[in-house]
């Protein structure tokens, strides 16, 4: 088991390697999002978008919720977050 929990991890860390989906999830962290949203936003085209977010939430780090034809994202683990912003601190301590 305890393999399967690093490869799991590591999975994770892989989705968050991206500056793109980085910045996607601080802006789901404020709240759900459609792709739209996120593309004004972000100032990504929004098959940028998509594709990031199908990463995303491919490794459960999202969630989708469709109401007709628009589909709103939103932060599927509050962990996801505290990860970023422990990233981000310290990237910050080490400068």
């Amino acid at each position: 088991m305890y393999r399967e929990d690093l490869e799991e991890t590591a999975e994770i860390f892989q989705a968050l390697s991206s500056e793109n989906r980085l910045k996607i999830l601080l802006s789901l962290s404020e709240g759900e999002k459609c792709v739209h949203e996120l593309t004004e936003q972000l100032e990504m085209t929004n098959s940028n978008i998509s594709h990031h977010l199908r990463k995303l939430k491919d490794r459960r780090i999202v969630e989708k919720r469709k109401d007709g034809k628009h589909r709103y994202y939103s932060m599927n683990d509050e962990h996801i977050e505290e990860i970023i912003e422990a990233g981000v601190e310290h990237s910050r301590e080490q400068q």
